[in-house]
């Protein structure tokens, strides 16, 4: 069952504790009257307890780029913005969107060098951080299918269909073009299967 976000109604997978599209926390803690710093869960009373460094999560690129967007989003709507703060929102999205490209540049020429492996692991990482760019979906079936990985093949071309389905901008030009394309050699892969 999916979770809807109470700010932004996106949908996140059953146990996400905070928004995938927001990074908003999607359940507020119960405590218990008696004393504010035991939990409740369900019937029972649980002593609280701190979240070491340890386990708590790094932001991921991906991850930062949503919730500064949304910000961003927010920010130009507002006609009170400060223009600096806009500024520097988009700088840092530029930052984000820079470091996915040059990533795609580099996978391009290890891929001419021969150093396939690494090419790899750097579209990996993109797809990793939902890249909105078709390249290193398409590079990675591509150099799958002719490994023989059709395992790998498939699970990068669903992650490209879900992406281009609801990362993707709606009005982008080419969105239901390459969805298509996707969809279409996702098909194709899974008919290798049978």
């Amino acid at each position: 069952m999916n979770i809807k976000c109470p700010q932004c109604d996106f949908e996140n997978e059953e146990g996400s504790k905070f928004c995938k599209n927001c990074n908003a926390p999607l359940s507020k803690q119960d405590y218990s009257k008696d004393n504010p710093y035991i939990k409740k869960r369900g019937n029972k009373d649980q002593p609280f307890k701190l979240i070491s460094d340890e386990e708590v999560k790094a932001e991921t690129e991906g991850e930062k780029y949503k919730r500064l967007n949304l910000e961003y989003g927010k920010l130009l709507e507002n006609p009170d913005s400060n223009f600096k703060l806009i500024e520097k929102y988009r700088k840092e999205l530029g930052k984000i969107e820079n470091n996915w490209v040059n990533r795609n540049l580099k996978g391009i020429e290890l891929e001419k060098e021969g150093k396939i492996d690494k090419a790899m692991k750097l579209y990996e990482k993109n797809i990793e951080e939902e890249f909105d760019g078709s390249h290193p979906y398409t590079r990675l079936a591509i150099i799958y299918s002719k490994k023989g990985l059709l395992d790998d093949e498939i699970r990068v071309l669903k992650k490209a269909v879900w992406v281009f389905d609801n990362v993707v901008y709606k009005e982008r030009g080419d969105r239901s073009q390459t969805l298509d394309k996707f969809k279409k050699r996702l098909e194709k892969a899974n008919k290798k299967r049978l």
